[in-house]
Protein backbone atom coordinates (compact mmCIF):
# COMPACT_ATOMS: atom_id res chain seq x y z
CA UNK A 1 0.00 0.00 0.00
CA UNK A 2 2.89 2.37 0.78
CA UNK A 3 4.41 1.75 -2.66
CA UNK A 4 1.15 2.79 -4.38
CA UNK A 5 1.03 5.95 -2.28
CA UNK A 6 4.69 6.69 -3.07
CA UNK A 7 4.03 6.24 -6.79
CA UNK A 8 0.99 8.52 -6.61
CA UNK A 9 3.01 11.21 -4.83
CA UNK A 10 5.80 10.88 -7.43
CA UNK A 11 3.31 11.16 -10.32
CA UNK A 12 1.73 14.20 -8.67
CA UNK A 13 5.18 15.77 -8.25
CA UNK A 14 6.06 15.15 -11.92
CA UNK A 15 2.71 16.65 -13.03
CA UNK A 16 3.30 19.74 -10.90
CA UNK A 17 6.84 20.09 -12.26
CA UNK A 18 5.65 19.80 -15.88
CA UNK A 19 2.83 22.28 -15.22
CA UNK A 20 5.23 24.79 -13.67
CA UNK A 21 7.65 24.44 -16.60
CA UNK A 22 4.91 24.95 -19.20
CA UNK A 23 3.52 27.93 -17.24
CA UNK A 24 7.00 29.47 -17.05
CA UNK A 25 7.46 29.15 -20.82
CA UNK A 26 4.06 30.73 -21.50
CA UNK A 27 4.75 33.64 -19.15
CA UNK A 28 8.26 34.15 -20.53
CA UNK A 29 6.95 34.12 -24.12
CA UNK A 30 4.30 36.69 -23.24
CA UNK A 31 6.85 38.96 -21.57
CA UNK A 32 9.10 38.77 -24.61
CA UNK A 33 6.19 39.75 -26.89
CA UNK A 34 5.17 42.61 -24.61
CA UNK A 35 8.70 43.98 -24.34
CA UNK A 36 9.28 43.76 -28.10
CA UNK A 37 9.45 47.32 -29.43
CA UNK A 38 6.93 47.66 -32.28
CA UNK A 39 6.52 51.38 -31.71
CA UNK A 40 7.77 54.10 -34.01
CA UNK A 41 10.00 56.46 -32.05
CA UNK A 42 10.47 60.03 -33.15
CA UNK A 43 13.18 62.31 -31.88
CA UNK A 44 12.64 66.01 -32.22
CA UNK A 45 9.61 67.76 -33.63
CA UNK A 46 8.57 70.13 -36.35
CA UNK A 47 5.62 72.44 -36.33
CA UNK A 48 3.91 74.45 -38.95
CA UNK A 49 0.92 76.73 -38.51
CA UNK A 50 -1.71 75.90 -41.10
CA UNK A 51 -5.20 77.08 -41.91
CA UNK A 52 -7.90 74.51 -42.56
CA UNK A 53 -9.33 74.76 -46.05
CA UNK A 54 -12.44 72.59 -45.76
CA UNK A 55 -15.17 72.08 -43.16
CA UNK A 56 -18.16 69.86 -42.64
CA UNK A 57 -21.14 70.66 -40.45
CA UNK A 58 -24.07 68.42 -39.64
CA UNK A 59 -27.08 68.26 -37.37
CA UNK A 60 -29.89 65.79 -36.80
CA UNK A 61 -33.60 66.43 -36.59
CA UNK A 62 -35.64 63.85 -34.70
CA UNK A 63 -39.30 63.40 -33.78
CA UNK A 64 -41.00 60.86 -31.58
CA UNK A 65 -44.67 59.87 -31.73
CA UNK A 66 -47.02 57.00 -31.07
CA UNK A 67 -47.61 56.42 -34.79
CA UNK A 68 -45.26 56.31 -37.76
CA UNK A 69 -47.36 58.71 -39.81
CA UNK A 70 -47.50 61.44 -37.16
CA UNK A 71 -43.78 61.07 -36.38
CA UNK A 72 -42.94 61.40 -40.08
CA UNK A 73 -45.22 64.41 -40.59
CA UNK A 74 -43.72 66.19 -37.56
CA UNK A 75 -40.21 65.35 -38.84
CA UNK A 76 -41.03 66.84 -42.28
CA UNK A 77 -42.26 70.07 -40.66
CA UNK A 78 -39.13 70.37 -38.49
CA UNK A 79 -36.79 69.48 -41.37
CA UNK A 80 -38.35 72.12 -43.62
CA UNK A 81 -38.04 74.70 -40.81
CA UNK A 82 -34.33 73.90 -40.33
CA UNK A 83 -33.65 74.04 -44.08
CA UNK A 84 -35.51 77.38 -44.35
CA UNK A 85 -33.45 78.75 -41.46
CA UNK A 86 -30.18 77.66 -43.11
CA UNK A 87 -31.16 79.14 -46.48
CA UNK A 88 -32.25 82.38 -44.78
CA UNK A 89 -28.82 82.59 -43.13
CA UNK A 90 -26.75 82.22 -46.30
CA UNK A 91 -26.55 78.48 -47.04
CA UNK A 92 -27.29 77.59 -50.66
CA UNK A 93 -30.14 75.06 -50.79
CA UNK A 94 -28.30 72.98 -53.40
CA UNK A 95 -25.39 72.52 -50.95
CA UNK A 96 -27.56 71.20 -48.10
CA UNK A 97 -27.57 67.39 -48.08
CA UNK A 98 -30.34 65.55 -46.24
CA UNK A 99 -29.96 61.88 -45.32
CA UNK A 100 -32.69 59.30 -45.65
CA UNK A 101 -35.07 58.84 -42.76
CA UNK A 102 -33.95 56.44 -40.07
CA UNK A 103 -36.54 54.87 -37.80
CA UNK A 104 -36.33 53.17 -34.45
CA UNK A 105 -38.91 51.92 -32.00
CA UNK A 106 -39.20 52.58 -28.29
CA UNK A 107 -40.67 49.59 -26.47
CA UNK A 108 -42.89 49.83 -23.42
CA UNK A 109 -41.57 48.51 -20.11
CA UNK A 110 -43.36 46.35 -17.60
CA UNK A 111 -43.73 47.18 -13.89
CA UNK A 112 -40.28 45.65 -13.18
CA UNK A 113 -38.55 47.79 -15.83
CA UNK A 114 -38.08 45.03 -18.42
CA UNK A 115 -38.70 45.81 -22.09
CA UNK A 116 -41.88 44.33 -23.59
CA UNK A 117 -42.86 43.62 -27.20
CA UNK A 118 -45.34 46.50 -27.20
CA UNK A 119 -44.20 49.52 -29.20
CA UNK A 120 -44.64 52.69 -27.17
CA UNK A 121 -43.39 55.19 -29.75
CA UNK A 122 -41.51 55.56 -33.01
CA UNK A 123 -38.46 57.80 -33.44
CA UNK A 124 -37.82 59.24 -36.90
CA UNK A 125 -34.50 60.99 -37.63
CA UNK A 126 -32.81 62.75 -40.55
CA UNK A 127 -29.36 64.34 -40.73
CA UNK A 128 -28.54 67.57 -42.53
CA UNK A 129 -24.95 68.02 -43.71
CA UNK A 130 -23.17 70.95 -45.31
CA UNK A 131 -19.64 70.44 -46.63
CA UNK A 132 -17.85 73.47 -48.03
CA UNK A 133 -14.66 75.41 -48.42
CA UNK A 134 -14.01 77.05 -45.09
CA UNK A 135 -15.61 80.46 -44.70
CA UNK A 136 -16.60 80.81 -41.08
CA UNK A 137 -16.71 79.48 -37.55
CA UNK A 138 -17.60 75.83 -38.05
CA UNK A 139 -17.14 72.97 -35.59
CA UNK A 140 -14.80 70.53 -37.39
CA UNK A 141 -11.72 71.19 -39.52
CA UNK A 142 -9.22 69.16 -41.52
CA UNK A 143 -6.46 69.75 -44.04
CA UNK A 144 -7.10 68.15 -47.44
CA UNK A 145 -3.74 68.81 -49.13
CA UNK A 146 -0.60 68.34 -47.08
CA UNK A 147 2.75 69.18 -48.71
CA UNK A 148 5.59 69.11 -46.20
CA UNK A 149 9.28 68.33 -46.57
CA UNK A 150 10.10 64.64 -46.14
CA UNK A 151 12.21 65.45 -43.06
CA UNK A 152 9.17 66.65 -41.10
CA UNK A 153 8.20 64.10 -38.46
CA UNK A 154 5.15 65.70 -36.92
CA UNK A 155 2.83 68.56 -37.55
CA UNK A 156 1.21 70.78 -35.02
CA UNK A 157 -2.14 71.79 -36.47
CA UNK A 158 -3.68 74.75 -34.75
CA UNK A 159 -7.24 75.91 -35.30
CA UNK A 160 -7.09 79.31 -36.96
CA UNK A 161 -9.74 80.66 -34.61
CA UNK A 162 -7.57 80.19 -31.52
CA UNK A 163 -4.76 82.25 -33.03
CA UNK A 164 -6.90 85.42 -32.99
Amino acid sequence: MDKVKDIQVAVLGVCLLVGMLVGSFVIAGTLVKVKRNDVLSVTGAASQLITSDHASWSCSVARQSGSLASAYEALKVDLNAVKAYLVKNGFAEKDIKVSGVSRSELYARDNRGYSTNDIEAYVMRQTITRSMPLRGNLPSYWLTALALPATSRSIFIQNWMTSK
